[in-house]
C-alpha cells in the first residue's frame, strides 16, 4: 500500500512541474507579442522631431509604416499655449493596431514649425525619454510636473509627469521661437480686431440712431437701408438690428396698407372700380390676410362682373329677393284661399309674373287662362280687381345685386280646382260605419276613434278637397252631431227598442224578447178564453149560473171542465199582459236613463258645435 501511495505522489509532482513549464512558456510568448505590438506603434525621437520640422503631408509614409491612419483634417482648431489661444489647422492620426488611445495630433501654421502631440504607451514614452536624455539638454519647467528637453535649435520636447502605472503618456514637441511669434501675431491681430470692432461699434450705434430718426419722420425706406447697411458689421448687434429692422418694416408695411386702403376707398366711393381694385390688390400683396382688402376686392370683382352682364342676365326674383318674394306669395295665397273659401267648387288657371327692369321699374303682370265659379262674370270682375291690387303690393321691391339694379323675374304657375262634399259617419259600440258613398277620410277616422269626447252617435262632416298641381289639400269640419237621448223612452213603446237604441244594441234584446213572448201568450190565452166563453153561452151558461150550481153541488163533469178552462185562460191572459207590460215599462225607464247618460257624455261636443263647426283640418293652398 505504501508503495502505491509513493507512485501516485511522484506522478502528481511530475504533472504539476509540467504544467508550470507550460504556463511560463505561455506568458513569455505573450510578453514577446506585446512588445512586438508596442514597437509597431512607437516613434523614435528622430521621427518625432521630423514630424515637428517637416510638412504634415510628407509624413504619410511614416504614418503608414507605424500603422497610423489620418482620421480628420480640420481648420481653425483652438490650441491653448500658456494663456493664449491660437487658431491652427489640425491633422489627427489614430493607431490602427487596436490601441484607441495611441494617437498623433499635428497642429500646423503656414511659415511655422508644427506642434506635435503624441499620446504614446508608457513603454514607447520611456524609449523616447531615454533618447532625449542622451541627445538633448534638460529644460527646466516653469509650471506643472514632468520633464522637458531642448535641442540646439530651440526645439522642445515635453513629457508630462507619469509613473510606471500610467498606461499612456502625452509627449509634446514644438519650437518656442515660432510659438512666441505666433502668440505675438495673435495679440497684434486681437488689438487690430478690437480697434476695428470699436470702429464698427460706433458705426452701428450711429446707424441705429439715424434709423430711429428716419422712422419717426416716416422715412421708412431710408431707415431700412440704413439698418441693412450695418446689419452684418457686428454679430452681437445682429439681434438688436434684426428686431429694429422688423419693427421698421412692419411700420412701413402698415403705412403702405393704410395709404393703399385710403386710396382704394376714395376710388371705390367715386365708382372707379378699376383703380380701387388695384389698390386693394396691393394691400393683399403686403398682407394676404387683410380681411377688408379681401372682401373689398371680391366685392369689386362681383360688381364689375354684374355691370358687364346686367343687360343680358335675368336673375330669379325668388333667389335675390327671397323675403319680398315670400311676403308676396303669402298675400297671393291669402287672396286665392279667400276665393276658395267663398265657393263650394270652382277652377282657376293663372300665371302671375313678378318682374323688374334695370331702372328699378315694376314690370309685373298676370294672365288668367281659366276661371270657373258660380256667377262667373260677377266673380271674375271681383277677382281681377284683387289681382290688380296685388301688382302694386308693398312687398314687391326692385332687385339689386351688390347695390346695382338688375333684371329679375319669377312666375307663379297656378293650376287649381276645388270641390266640396258631405260625409256621414255612425259611431256605435262595436265599430265606425261610413254612411257615405265614398271612402271615409283617414283624418276623420283618427279623430272619431281617438277623441274620447266624441261619443256614440251620427256625425256629419263638410269636406272641401283642393287640388293644386300635384298636391292635394283638405278642409274638414264637423257640422252636426246626433245621439239618442231621453227620447229613447218613447222609442220604448216598441218593447226593448228604446234600450237597444240608447245602448247601441248592447242591451234591450232580452226585454224585447220577454215582452213579445208575454204579449203573444196573452193573445193566445185570450183567444182560447173567448172560445170557451162562446161554448158556455151556447149551453145557456154564464158565470153567475155556474157559480150558483157550484154552490149547490149540481155541476156536471162537462160544466166543471168548462168552468176550469174559462178561469185558467182568463187569468193566464191577464198574467201575460201584466208581465209583458212590467218588462216593457222597465225597459222604457232604462232606455230613458241611458239616453240621459248619452246626452251628458256628449255635452262638451254638442256645446262646442252650438258655437261653430269643429275644424278637423284646415289646409291653405300654397304655391
Amino acid at each position: 500500500m505504501s508503495e502505491i501511495k509513493l507512485n501516485i505522489l511522484s506522478k502528481l509532482r511530475l504533472f504539476v512541474f509540467c504544467l508550470g513549464i507550460l504556463l511560463v512558456m505561455s506568458f513569455s510568448a505573450k510578453a514577446q507579442d506585446n512588445g512586438k505590438s508596442e514597437n509597431n506603434n512607437c516613434l523614435t525621437l528622430n521621427e518625432l522631431i521630423g514630424i515637428c520640422r517637416n510638412p504634415a503631408s510628407s509624413t504619410g509614409q511614416l504614418m503608414k509604416s507605424k500603422q497610423f491612419l489620418m482620421v480628420s483634417d480640420e481648420e481653425n482648431v483652438d490650441y491653448v499655449f500658456h494663456n493664449d489661444t491660437l487658431k491652427l489647422r489640425l491633422f489627427s492620426c489614430q493607431s490602427s493596431d487596436g490601441f484607441n488611445n495611441v494617437y498623433i495630433n499635428i497642429f500646423i501654421k503656414e511659415g511655422c514649425r508644427n506642434i506635435v502631440e503624441f499620446n504614446a504607451s508608457a513603454y514607447c514614452a520611456n524609449g523616447i525619454l531615454e533618447e532625449c536624455r542622451k541627445t538633448m539638454s534638460e529644460n527646466p519647467r516653469e509650471e506643472g510636473g514632468g520633464q522637458s528637453f531642448v535641442l540646439d535649435d530651440s526645439l522642445i520636447v515635453d513629457f508630462f509627469e507619469f509613473s510606471e502605472d500610467d498606461a499612456y503618456v502625452l509627449i509634446t514637441c514644438y519650437d518656442p521661437f515660432f510659438m512666441e511669434r505666433l502668440v505675438s501675431q495673435n495679440k497684434s491681430r486681437q488689438r487690430q480686431l478690437e480697434e476695428e470692432r470699436e470702429r464698427k461699434r460706433g458705426v452701428v450705434l450711429q446707424g441705429l440712431q439715424v434709423a430711429d430718426s428716419l422712422a419717426q419722420l416716416e422715412y421708412y425706406e431710408s431707415a431700412i437701408e440704413q439698418l441693412e447697411a450695418i446689419y452684418n458689421l457686428l454679430p452681437e448687434y445682429t439681434l438688436q438690428i434684426d428686431k429694429k429692422l422688423g419693427a421698421v418694416k412692419n411700420q412701413f408695411k402698415e403705412k403702405k396698407i393704410r395709404t393703399y386702403t385710403e386710396e382704394g376707398e376714395r376710388f371705390y366711393a367715386s365708382g372707379d372700380y378699376v383703380n380701387a381694385l388695384d389698390r386693394y390688390l396691393k394691400v393683399l400683396t403686403e398682407d394676404v390676410n387683410d380681411a377688408n382688402a379681401r372682401e373689398r376686392s371680391q366685392l369689386i370683382r362681383r360688381k364689375m362682373e354684374i355691370l358687364s352682364n346686367r343687360n343680358q342676365i335675368i336673375y330669379p326674383y325668388h333667389e335675390i329677393n327671397p323675403k319680398n318674394y315670400n311676403d308676396f306669395k303669402l298675400s297671393l295665397s291669402s287672396e286665392i284661399n279667400q276665393l276658395i273659401s267663398v265657393f263650394d267648387e270652382g277652377k282657376l288657371k293663372m300665371n302671375y309674373h313678378i318682374g323688374f327692369d334695370t331702372a328699378m321699374v315694376n314690370q309685373s303682370f298676370y294672365e288668367i287662362t281659366d276661371f270657373k265659379t258660380i256667377e262667373k262674370e260677377r266673380n271674375m270682375k271681383f277677382f281681377n280687381d284683387q289681382m290688380s291690387r296685388l301688382l302694386g303690393h308693398s312687398s314687391l321691391k326692385p332687385s339689386l345685386q351688390e347695390e346695382i339694379p338688375v333684371l329679375s323675374s319669377s312666375v307663379f304657375n297656378i293650376d287649381l280646382s276645388w270641390n266640396s262634399f258631405h260625409q256621414q259617419i255612425v259611431k256605435n259600440r262595436k265599430k265606425i260605419v261610413n254612411k257615405s258613398s265614398f271612402g271615409i277620410d283617414n283624418q276623420i277616422y283618427q279623430r272619431i276613434t281617438r277623441d274620447t269626447t266624441w261619443y256614440y252617435g251620427k256625425y256629419f262632416f263638410d269636406v272641401k278637397e283642393k287640388h293644386s298641381g300635384d298636391k292635394v289639400y283638405k278642409d274638414i269640419k264637423l257640422v252636426k252631431y246626433k245621439t239618442v237621448g231621453g227620447e229613447a223612452f218613447f222609442y220604448g213603446l216598441i218593447p226593448g227598442m228604446g234600450t237597444l237604441l240608447a245602448t247601441q244594441g248592447k242591451e234591450g234584446a232580452a226585454c224585447m224578447s220577454i215582452s213579445l213572448v208575454c204579449y203573444a201568450g196573452a193573445a193566445a190565452t185570450y183567444i182560447l178564453f173567448k172560445q170557451v166563453d162562446k161554448k158556455m153561452k151556447a149551453a145557456g151558461l154564464d158565470e153567475e149560473t155556474l157559480q150558483q150550481k157550484a154552490q149547490a153541488g149540481t155541476l156536471t163533469d162537462e160544466e166543471k171542465k168548462m168552468k176550469t178552462e174559462h178561469d185558467a185562460y182568463k187569468w193566464s191572459s191577464i198574467a201575460c199582459v201584466s208581465i209583458g207590460g212590467v218588462v216593457q215599462f222597465s225597459g222604457m225607464i232604462k232606455a230613458m236613463v241611458r239616453g240621459i247618460q248619452n246626452k251628458k257624455a256628449s255635452r262638451q261636443l254638442r256645446k262646442a258645435l252650438k258655437k261653430d263647426p269643429i275644424e278637423i283640418s284646415k289646409e291653405e293652398v300654397e304655391f
